[in-house]
């Protein structure tokens, strides 16, 4: 759904009129960004195996006697770090690890098997040499990464979320609405849309991915006294 369209619905959820102008289009603007933004957050948590904003990566070049890099401004949530080193290597896929539980000093320490340890906008890395011996390495790291959202301005932007949850959107910026101006029924009924709203997002996202890899549960072993057909494991 288009930016004008998510505009109209919003206005119509808040007050009846999807024409109205006392839902002014900068706050509408505002507020569908700033719910675009918290819907974003949800879908991370819920998308499990299917990286919701994922299609993104960027090399760094590993710098002489460096540990420490700065991440893509954009990013949100790191998905996967692969790291080439020395320069004759493959990339391998580093493992996260956390530096306070490193027990020698960090300038110190080195790994046989690249790792990462994510500090706020950076990382710093672990290779087989210490700090003060790392070599440089052109595009020896590569971070895959989900990333912000792209603010909706023009009048044909589009959020990058599934179809049919536009209306979840549109639904939270009425909501602001309502909620700013006392206006507690229809507030009510909007929050009662919300919450079904929602929990079918949450629901799809983390099934989207049915393209997973099997795996094996155990379930309560009866010996054969209970229904018949019970198993001691289940395929999922």
């Amino acid at each position: 759904m288009i930016l004008t369209s998510l505009q109209a619905q919003s206005r119509y959820f808040a007050t009846g009129d999807s024409t109205s102008t006392d839902f002014a289009t900068a706050d509408v603007n505002r507020q569908l960004n700033s719910n675009y933004n918290q819907l974003t957050i949800l879908a991370f948590s819920a998308s499990k195996e299917w990286q919701y904003r994922g299609n993104n990566s960027q090399a760094i070049s590993i710098t002489a006697g460096t540990r420490n890099y700065a991440l893509p401004d954009t990013f949100l949530r790191i998905n996967r770090v692969e790291i080439k080193y020395p320069s004759s290597s493959d990339y391998i896929k580093a493992e996260a690890t956390d530096s306070k539980i490193i027990e020698t000093g960090l300038d110190k320490y080195t790994s046989g098997t690249p790792q990462f340890d994510l500090k706020g906008n950076k990382l710093d890395i672990f290779v087989s040499d210490e700090t003060a011996s790392i070599k440089a390495v052109t595009s020896g790291i590569i971070v895959y990464y989900d990333n912000e959202i792209t603010e909706l301005s023009g009048g044909t932007d589009e959020p990058d979320l599934p179809e049919p949850f536009s209306r979840l959107l549109c639904l939270m910026t009425a909501r602001d609405y309502c909620g700013v101006n006392n206006m507690n029924n229809r507030l009510s009924w909007i929050n009662s849309e919300i919450a079904k709203e929602e929990a079918r997002f949450v629901e799809f996202l983390s099934t989207r991915n049915e393209a997973k890899r099997l795996r094996i549960t155990a379930k309560q072993e009866d010996w054969g006294q209970g229904e018949v057909g019970n198993r001691s494991v289940n395929w999922q």
